[in-house]
């Protein structure tokens, strides 16, 4: 069963925390968003009220002045707004110290999945995304004025940009081996070569190379994907997907190593049915998932661990 229009007190509520005496609330945004068409009802709201958003970078794009990346506890304070988002975890308490600082968190979502995972919940919403945030603008973009809100919107960019900023500086940082291309400059590379091609669809498997330490640019026509779930070895498959999906656009496959190996002949797919899909495999030597899960047994020892090929040292 999935819920259709929100209840007027729940808008009013929603209303009530764009008030501008009160700090702006964070929109975590998930997939909720993309697959109800409420895209540009979250921009109208976030671009009229100067609102920081974080997370899925299908519904928004990274590259948009607002969007600040992953949810993360700088966020201090503030309400948070979780729209279409299917929050997931490991079954550790730290999958929440993000939203465990938070002031105020509701949670919108068209389905049971998008409300029973955020923790301290305080107003869950369960009506479509899309319906939602039409019930909402409506309401409050047309009692308030856009200017009233500029120096809002200087601060919500001004935090955007510090914290790419500050993503950007620790990624180049990190020592370069020799021979060995650095994840940040794989990340920008990829992302400005497709930029002078017109943009492009890059669907995304792989945690080596970070997505939301690229400059802002409302202009950008690329779009990042990632799955919904959390299965392994289905980007080979699915950049095959996005492009018989959008066969106009460049489209391009970015997968760790380690992914690939679920689903490998996806590749000989590809190539026998001549679709015309670009792999980037990233490298980093490592069964990432596995290095990382064994760190805090091993120390620093896991850092410089090994795996090829399946087998590694531990």
């Amino acid at each position: 069963m999935r819920a259709g229009y929100p209840a007027d007190g729940d808008i009013d509520i929603l209303a009530h925390l764009l008030n501008p005496a009160s700090s702006p609330p964070v929109l975590y945004v998930g997939d909720g968003v993309w697959k109800s068409g409420a895209e540009a009802g979250v921009l109208a709201l976030a671009e009229h009220f100067g609102l920081p958003i974080v997370g899925d970078t299908r519904s928004i794009s990274i590259k948009h002045p607002l969007h600040c990346g992953r949810l993360t506890s700088t966020l201090n304070g503030s309400d948070i707004i979780c729209i279409g988002l299917r929050q997931g975890g490991r079954g550790k308490p730290q999958d929440f110290e993000a939203l465990s600082t938070a002031q105020r968190i509701i949670a919108i979502g068209a389905d049971k999945e998008n409300i029973k995972n955020i923790p301290n919940l305080d107003l869950a919403i369960l009506a479509e995304e899309k319906r939602t945030l039409e019930r909402l603008n409506q309401l409050v973009l047309s009692q308030s004025r856009a200017e009233y809100f500029e120096p809002q919107r200087s601060w919500a960019r001004e935090q955007a940009a510090s914290w790419r900023a500050q993503r950007q500086q620790a990624a180049q940082q990190v020592e370069a081996v020799a021979r060995r291309i650095s994840p940040w400059l794989l990340a920008e590379s990829l992302d400005q070569a497709l930029e002078r091609r017109g943009g492009g669809l890059i669907s995304v498997e792989q945690y080596a190379v970070p997505l939301d330490l690229f400059d802002a640019d409302p202009a950008s026509g690329n779009v990042y994907i990632r799955a919904a779930g959390g299965s392994e070895g289905y980007d080979i498959g699915g950049t095959i997907g996005v492009k018989l999906a959008a066969p106009e656009k460049t489209v391009v496959g970015l997968i760790g190593d380690g992914s690939m190996f679920y689903a490998d002949s996806g590749l000989w797919t590809a190539a026998h049915h001549q679709i015309p899909v670009l792999y980037v495999i990233s490298n980093n030597q490592a069964y990432g998932v596995v290095a990382w899960l064994i760190q805090p047994f091993r120390g620093d020892e896991s850092k410089g661990g090994v795996c090829r090929r399946g087998f590694g040292r531990y």
